[in-house]
């Protein structure tokens, strides 16, 4: 079924980040491709969304493969 195939976000900046984080919150898998500093932001603190709306969340990563490219998803 395609709902259980994770979506991919590439070029996850500040949207990027946000679409793919809303995705994850809503339950799908998610694969971001970003650049290295973005990838290392929410690895040292997390993904965090947020809207003016009142929406607050965090978003848990988990990751396969090893070494440099590994895949990090989240949910």
């Amino acid at each position: 079924m395609i709902l259980d195939k994770p979506i991919g976000v590439a070029g996850a900046g500040s949207i990027g980040c946000f679409v793919g984080g809303m995705y994850a919150a809503a339950g799908r898998r998610v694969a971001l491709l970003a650049r290295p500093r973005v990838i290392e932001e929410i690895e040292a603190n997390g993904l965090r969304l947020t809207s003016f709306e009142g929406f607050d969340r965090r978003i848990r990563q988990y990751r396969r493969g090893a070494g440099h490219g590994q895949e990090r998803r989240y949910r």
